[in-house]
Order: structure tokens, then C-alpha cells, then sequence
């Protein structure tokens, strides 16, 4: 028969060696692959409590089944009759004879204030004419002496 007898026995050399690893010895690469997988184990256990904890929780209600509530009408807004042409042009020029009176009552106050304090006003325009007068007279002597100063 041709394929493989399993009581024949086998070669020694040919047999498979299994070797555990020693977790305490070594750079520790056997260790932390070891944690890891106790880690990953770990995880999955959660997930799985986790999953099971969810299907006896109750679902919080749809957003969209919440009953929307919206703010009150608002009242309707007054209106005002419109004037007639008579009222509105009356009271344009009513507007326009206060602003005329207001003016001219501005205008008579600056008046009364210039009259009161019509000597000060004199009394600055005099003292300005003579310092003008002084200082053309001023002017005039030193061009003067000027053209005296010969030039080396």
C-alpha cells in the first residue's frame, strides 16, 4: 500500500521537538507576548459583559419622536391712520416756524452777548492796530538798516 503506516516507527532525529517557553528567563519576549494576549483576552471579556449589559438597558427615545415646542403666536402688528395732505402739510410748516424762531432767538442772543462786551471788542482791535502799526514800523527800520550795512 502506498501512503504512510503510523505503527511504523519513526526515525530517531525526526521526531518534533516541543519546547515551552520559560516565562522568568531570557530578554522577555515570551513574557510580553504572553501579557499581551492576557491583555487582548481581557478586552474581549469587557466587550462581551458589555454587550450583555447593553440588551437589558432601555434605549433612550428617538430624537425626532420629541414633541417640538414652538413659541407663540405674535400679536398682530398696529398700524396708524395716515394724516390727510391738510394735517401733514400743517405740520411741516409748524416744524419750519420752529426751526425759524429757534434760529432767530440764537441769533439775538449772540447779538445781546456782542453788545455787552462791545468795549472789550474795541479794546482788542485798538491794541491789535498798534502792535501792527509797531511792528511795520519795525519792519521798516531794519530794512533800513540793512542798506546802511556795507557789505565785505
Amino acid at each position: 500500500s502506498s501512503g504512510i503506516n503510523a505503527e511504523w516507527p519513526l526515525r530517531p532525529g525526526t521526531q518534533p521537538r516541543i519546547k515551552i517557553p520559560n516565562l522568568r528567563s531570557g530578554k522577555g519576549g515570551a513574557q510580553k507576548r504572553f501579557e499581551k494576549r492576557l491583555k487582548e483576552l481581557d478586552d474581549t471579556a469587557d466587550l462581551i459583559k458589555h454587550d450583555k449589559e447593553k440588551q437589558f438597558e432601555v434605549p433612550a427615545p428617538p430624537r425626532f419622536l420629541q414633541k417640538v415646542i414652538r413659541p407663540p403666536p405674535r400679536p398682530p402688528t398696529p398700524s396708524v391712520e395716515t394724516p390727510s395732505e391738510e394735517d401733514e402739510k400743517r405740520e411741516l410748516a409748524v416744524i419750519f416756524l420752529q426751526q425759524l424762531l429757534r434760529g432767530r432767538a440764537i441769533q439775538n442772543m449772540m447779538q445781546e452777548g456782542k453788545e455787552k462786551r462791545m468795549e472789550l471788542i474795541d479794546e482788542l482791535r485798538s491794541t491789535e492796530a498798534l502792535q501792527e502799526d509797531k511792528f511795520i514800523k519795525k519792519e521798516k527800520s531794519t530794512d533800513c538798516d540793512s542798506a546802511l550795512i556795507p557789505l565785505l
